[in-house]
């Protein structure tokens, strides 16, 4: 949308100062490196990879506290400088942003907040102020008014696709689909207006159909896939995707013909076999859904959902013993899996052992509802109905 260069460079600041703070100072220094490249003029970016080139010297010699006071003297004394400049140009947006940005490095939330409340008391149309503010208060201070600020943005230029870009990250936080699928609708309309490349716009069409697909509106998450795919019809991801709602929208063999196009373009795909071996299961069809759960857990030992429905597989073969042995290695490789762990419960429930059963059943209640596992989220229904079962029988 002609903003590739400001994303880059803002992706690039973001990851070095994560860097920073996980004292990988070689790779803060590259990032913020190629941030002054793309913007000469970046405060931030400068105060950044000045702290990481002394902490760099100071972890060679051995002080890095030493380095960490000096550079909070460094912030004391930039500090002092722009208090004088900004009382000698009490309406400088740039000096207040600027004082903002190092009261940031500083983490001196509530300060930078005062500084961008006063560059936006100046300049009330300033959206990369609201854009700042948002993120500060969203993870330090007010996460309502961090969306207040964004909201502001949008109704300052609703015809700026940065105002929405920028809005994204937040609702992917809160695991609000409504609001993604509200603004990935927007920068999709601006694509064809904005000259956008065809990949940004598939990308657009993939997260949009993905929070559809949450939302089980599977015929309009379908529709998305379709057209992400004719814009390109060589990615493998894609078709599996599409494969996945359609298999949940009931549509089994064109979900067949997905899967097969996905592993057509990406042999091997232990996420696209699983996804076939879960749907061949459904189908009745075990000896089909055996071999490409067999074929997934070759091409990754470590895919916990191609064990799990490898077990569910055997069990319906009557291979009880194999059956709980791959059960338990999901559930070895992701302790959280619900699916699983149901699974397991009713095994043992079915073995009499109802303490194991309430045991996984609990933890299946208790374990995070991954966004768009419908795997996982029919488990914990299964394991609540369960539980209330087990607990009242066991009052008797």
């Amino acid at each position: 949308h002609g903003d590739a260069t400001t994303l880059i460079e803002a992706a690039l600041l973001e990851r070095g100062r994560i860097y920073l703070e996980l004292e990988r100072y070689d790779e803060a220094l590259t990032d913020l490196d190629n941030v002054t490249r793309l913007n000469p003029k970046s405060h931030r970016a400068f105060a950044y990879r000045n702290i990481a080139k002394e902490l760099t010297l100071k972890r060679l010699n051995g002080s890095p506290a030493q380095a960490l006071r000096e550079i909070e003297q460094g912030h004391v004394a930039r500090l002092k400088l722009l208090d004088e400049q900004i009382r000698q140009n009490p309406k400088s947006e740039d000096l207040f942003t600027e004082r903002a940005d190092v009261h940031i490095a500083a983490k001196r939330y509530a300060e930078s907040v005062a500084d961008l409340d006063e560059v936006i008391a100046l300049n009330p149309n300033r959206l990369e102020s609201y854009w700042e503010r948002a993120r500060i208060n969203y993870f330090f201070r007010d996460k309502n008014q961090a969306f207040n600020d964004l909201a502001r943005a949008v109704a300052i230029d609703p015809q700026n696709p940065k105002n929405y870009l920028n809005r994204l990250p937040y609702y992917q936080f809160e695991e609000n689909d409504l609001g993604l699928i509200s603004d990935y609708g927007k920068l999709i309309e601006f694509g064809p207006l904005r000259g956008g490349e065809p990949s940004m716009l598939i990308s657009l069409l993939h997260e949009r159909a993905a929070a559809l697909g949450h939302l089980e509106k599977y015929d309009e998450a379908i529709a998305d896939m379709d057209r992400a795919i004719t814009l390109d019809d060589t990615g493998a991801g894609l078709y599996d995707l599409r494969g996945y709602f359609n298999a949940h929208y009931q549509r089994n063999e064109q979900a067949l013909k997905d899967y097969g196009s996905a592993l057509r373009l990406s042999p091997g795909s232990a996420r696209s076999l699983s996804n076939r071996c879960a749907l061949f299961i459904e189908q009745v069809d075990f000896q089909s859904a055996r071999a490409d759960c067999g074929a997934a857990i070759k091409s990754d030992p470590k895919y916990p959902n191609a064990y799990k429905h490898r077990g569910v597989t055997l069990l319906k073969l009557g291979q009880r013993s194999k059956a709980i042995a791959d059960i338990d290695k999901a559930i070895e490789l992701n302790p959280k899996y619900a699916a699983a762990l149901v699974v397991r419960a009713e095994l043992f429930e079915s073995e009499g052992k109802a303490k194991e059963a309430i045991d996984r059943f609990e933890q299946a209640l208790s374990s995070p509802v991954r966004r768009g596992n419908y795997d996982d989220q029919r488990a914990r229904v299964t394991a609540k109905t369960a539980l209330e079962r087990l607990k009242s029988a066991a009052a008797k």
